[in-house]
């Protein structure tokens, strides 16, 4: 029997299988608000996890307690810091004095103020920077006054075919870049104390932590946990046993860790690895095919190997990314530091073989070669295991 479909249940049908696989890659900004007195903080970020909040939560403290306890500034502060991990924006830092709205996603207004505002827009988060500029708008409130102007942050969006510009009042970049090299004692003072990471759970750690310190990121294995209650209520594990620290960076983006151990990422493809429970680390190993911004690991395998004694031999482990819905998959070996960027390209190479043919383009069929023969080692390898 045939069944006429009308064009509008054609549309309708079409717009929901849109919708369906629309949340494999879309990803929706999210707004945090603080607020300390006369400093009114807010920053944006597009994942929960990561390490961002954790940051954040680190900068909000120090902006406060200089602000409260190391200067004799007493008029209002708006400090919003727009995570743009996927460099989608220009980067920029725009410093002026005017009235300000406090809000959420909603854009439902906490607070209306009028006072200094410093508004950045970047992919990482520098806290020692942006507590420069802090300090140094804070010292030159009139000269910021008078000096700003406005400036156009965007000229993207149109009505109509009319441009609808974004702009800010902000003083000259310039100037800018003088206040983020700036060093302030007090500052530099703050910076130089241990700020240990939001209170993270047993289960989430696996034995690792890091704080902050010097404007780097300090790893290090933690032992005894024990419980206690924060103020919102909930019972947290904080560990009593701090050991040497394992590795220092000046960047942190994402840690993933479990019972293997620890993925800790300084941006989207660039990871180093710390096994649980040891002293030790290895990288940086550098993930090829992926993009910036991308979302969050949200799932992982791991295969452990046996020789033909029986005895552990090594770990395979099988990261999967989500390219804003292009999939992507990694291998990584800890045991012999062998990480396979694009692993889903070698599947589907041996699983459906390449039948392209390019006479002018040998070392791509050589490198090919290699990389099939290499894999082909390892899933024989595999299989033999099973079989015995």
């Amino acid at each position: 029997m045939k069944t006429n479909i009308s064009p509008i249940s054609r549309l309708l049908f079409t717009t929901l299988l849109a919708l369906i696989h629309l949340p494999s890659f879309a990803h929706s900004d999210q707004y945090r608000l603080r607020n300390e007195g006369n400093f009114y903080f807010k920053y944006r970020t597009a994942w929960v996890n990561t390490e961002i909040h954790h940051q954040m939560n680190i900068l909000f403290d120090l902006a406060s307690e200089y602000i409260s306890n190391h200067s004799n500034f007493e008029g209002e502060i708006y400090l919003n810091f727009l995570h743009d991990a996927t460099q989608y924006d220009p980067i920029y830092t725009a410093v002026g004095v005017g009235e300000f709205d406090w809000s959420n996603y909603r854009r439902t207004i906490a607070h209306r103020g009028k006072g200094l505002m410093i508004t950045i827009n970047e992919p990482r988060l520098n806290i020692l920077s942006v507590l420069n500029v802090l300090a140094s708008a804070m010292e030159n409130y009139d000269r910021i006054e008078k000096d700003q102007y406005t400036w156009i942050r965007d000229k993207r969006e149109t009505i109509n075919g009319i441009h609808q510009y974004d702009t800010l009042i902000t003083i000259h970049p310039v100037e800018i870049e003088k206040f983020k090299s700036k060093s302030h004692p007090v500052i530099d003072s703050l910076v130089s104390n241990r700020y240990f990471a939001c209170k993270r759970g047993r289960k989430y750690s696996w034995g690792s932590e890091w704080y902050f310190s010097s404007n780097k990121y300090h790893f290090y294995r933690a032992e005894n946990f024990e419980s206690e209650m924060d103020d919102s209520l909930k019972i947290n594990l904080r560990a009593t046993v701090i050991h040497d620290e394992i590795l220092v960076l000046d960047e942190l983006s994402e840690v993933v860790s479990d019972r293997f151990g620890h993925f800790i990422f300084t941006n989207a493809s660039t990871f180093y690895f710390m096994p649980r429970l040891e002293d030790t680390v290895s990288g940086p190993f550098k993930l090829t095919g992926v993009i910036p911004g991308r979302v969050p690991v949200h799932k992982y395998s791991v295969e452990y190997i046996s020789n033909d004694q029986g005895i552990h031999d090594e770990t395979r482990i099988f990261m999967n990314f989500d390219n804003f819905g292009q999939h992507t998959k990694a291998v990584f070996i800890p045991e012999k530091s062998i990480l396979i960027s694009n692993y889903q390209d070698i599947e589907s190479d041996f699983i459906h073989g390449n039948k392209e043919k390019d006479p002018n383009n040998l070392w791509k069929y050589l490198a090919v070669a290699i990389g099939a023969v290499f894999i082909g080692m390892i899933i024989g390898r595999l299989n033999l295991k099973r079989d015995s």
